[in-house]
């Protein structure tokens, strides 16, 4: 553990000057090292329980570090940010062209809340069929009968369409 003392000179409305002296224990946390003020001892040793005029100059990554609060962030950036490929246009507003003409019926896989997967109970075809793995995506949106949610395991009945993202269902009534 290493002992820090900085030394510091105010003035007072008065017109007194204030010597001190600030002594803190660093407890082995990283930190950049201080940068010397111009009032800084000329000939000093290196010891590094020595006493030492500094100033703090605002430039390294320490506590706040004048960045709004954001703490000990030791310069990192705000994110790890997207990976992979852009995922493009997604969501229950997309363009839709209606696929089937007569009821298709499935099972439900999921329900993430607000929106959940179908299981066809005959697969189809159509290009774009296996694009998430043969479910079809449903929107809350496009539950009908004043359903709010799918519950997994349970049969429906839908509208096909298709959209930029791959297959949907709406018009859904659950059973």
């Amino acid at each position: 553990m290493r002992l820090l003392t900085l030394r510091f000179v105010t003035s007072s409305a008065a017109g007194a000057s204030i010597t001190g002296e600030i002594a803190s224990r660093c407890c082995g946390a990283r930190t950049d090292a201080p940068t010397r003020s111009a009032h800084a001892h000329a000939g000093s040793s290196n010891s590094s329980n020595e006493a030492r005029d500094i100033s703090w100059g605002g430039g390294g990554k320490g506590w706040d570090s004048g960045k709004g609060g954001k703490g000990w962030d030791m310069g990192k950036g705000k994110g790890k940010g997207k990976k992979g490929k852009d995922r493009g246009p997604s969501g229950p507003n997309l363009p839709r062209a209606r696929i089937s003409t007569e009821p298709v019926t499935g099972e439900v896989a999921e329900w993430k809340g607000k929106y959940g997967w179908i299981k066809p109970t005959v697969p189809i075809e159509h290009p774009m069929a296996q694009k998430n793995q043969g479910n079809i995506y449903v929107s809350m949106s496009d539950l009908q009968g004043g359903l709010q949610a799918l519950t997994p395991g349970s049969l429906c009945q839908f509208q096909l369409f298709s959209d930029s993202s791959g297959l949907g269902a709406e018009e859904v009534i659950g059973s």
